[in-house]
């Protein structure tokens, strides 16, 4: 879940080269629910193939930021913890 939202926030056309990593950080088990924290970084590089007309692009980062996961039969929320 959280890869894709990163990934969509990094996508700026067709040459977007988007390389992401996430990592599930911890995992908690309460009564009736579950915490995870998940941290996630990437960065894209705008890169129109060699023989295209096109310039290539800026150089976009993602900065590594974590977020807490609470997990139910009947939700998911997510909570920004901050950039590490």
């Amino acid at each position: 879940m959280e890869s894709r939202a990163v990934y969509n926030s990094l996508w700026r056309g067709n040459y977007s080269q988007v390389t992401v990593r996430c990592e599930v950080e911890e995992v908690t088990q309460h009564d009736d629910r579950y915490e995870a924290v998940v941290v996630c970084t990437g960065f894209n590089n705008v890169r129109p193939p060699e023989n295209s007309t096109a310039t290539p692009g800026p150089h976009y980062d993602y900065f590594t930021q974590a977020f807490r996961y609470y997990v139910t039969d009947e939700m998911t929320r997510k909570t920004f913890l901050g950039e590490r």
